[in-house]
This record gives structure tokens, sequence and C-alpha cells, in this order.
């Protein structure tokens, strides 16, 4: 028993310093696998990018003209506005006020982004991704309930014992020919 709980604690010991240099490995390598400018406040804040800086935000859109796209921005910094006339007209024909669009593009300035690609997010698929989500989540609750019971006054879960997981090997059932 002893060597049980010790095999235990060693893995547990193993999967947690996996656990811990994973995240600083992610923490040490982040910037340099994603594009530098993340968030509004770093394109149009008070300590603005260069010129030709990348920048991949998610952003949602307040108006849509001649292919330009106006986004929300906190209060107190001014509008940033996203040129999207590189992008196709199809894509940007899409765009409607509240919707919400990922933006991948070089800042021009002045509060200012030349989007080299443009992803839009529909408001409808969020919902009909929320309701599938929440069928295939009470499919697997019924799934495990089937087979298990809660025990509350031990506040466990327990098998139900009436599958043919909980029968020994070799044991009958009860039915059979009767000889």
């Amino acid at each position: 028993m002893r060597r049980d709980g010790a095999k235990r604690l060693a893995l547990a010991v193993v999967l947690v310093l996996a656990l811990v240099g994973l995240a600083a490995h992610y923490d040490a390598t982040r910037l340099a696998n994603t594009e530098s400018l993340t968030t509004v406040e770093a394109v149009v804040g008070p300590d603005p990018p260069g010129v030709g800086d990348r920048a991949y935000l998610w952003l949602t859109v307040e108006s849509v003209a001649d292919g330009r796209l106006t986004v929300s921005s906190p209060a107190g910094v001014p509008p940033l506005v996203v040129d999207a006339s590189g992008i196709e007209t199809g894509t940007v024909a899409r765009v409607a006020p509240g919707d919400v669009v990922q933006v991948y593009g070089v800042v021009t300035g002045d509060a200012r982004i030349e989007a080299t690609r443009l992803v839009v997010h529909d408001r409808r698929n969020q919902r009909r991704m929320y309701v599938i989500s929440a069928i295939g989540g009470l499919l697997a609750a019924g799934a495990f309930l089937r087979r298990w019971r809660v025990d509350w006054r031990r506040l466990t879960f327990t098998s139900r014992g009436d599958g043919t997981m909980d029968r020994e090997p070799g044991a009958s059932d009860g039915g059979g020919d009767g000889g």
C-alpha cells in the first residue's frame, strides 16, 4: 500500500512540474508567437505604436462606410478606424454594426489600421454554438446519470448496479434454461 501512495505522489509531482514548465514556456514565448498589438488601447493609447507595427485585434463594429470600419474604443481615446478596402468586398459587405470582427493588419498611424485579413463573427452563429453546447451537455449528463446516481447522504456518485459493469465474471443473471 505504501508503494502505491509513493507512486501516486511521484506522478502528481511530475505532472505539477510539467504544468509549471508549460506555463513558463508559454509566458517566455507568447510575444514571439503572436502579434505585438492586441488591444485597442495599444493602438490609440497615449503611447501610440510606430507605423508598420502589426496588430491582431478583436473588435466590435460601430459603423461601416466605404470599406472602413469604425470600432468601439474605450472612453477618452479617439475611435479606431479599420481600412478594409484591400479585403474582398463580400467579406466587408457582411459586416454590420454590433458584429464582432477579428482584424489582422498593419498600423498606418493616427488611430488607423490597414486590414490584411478580416474574420466576421455573426451573432447568430454565437447563439447556435451555445444551443448546441447546451444540448451536448444535457446528452452527456443523461448518459452519465443512466449508470450512476447521486448518494445525497455521502455526497458521492454510486453505481446504479443494474448494468453489466457490476457483475462478477461468470456470474449468472438469473435467466438461463432452468436445467
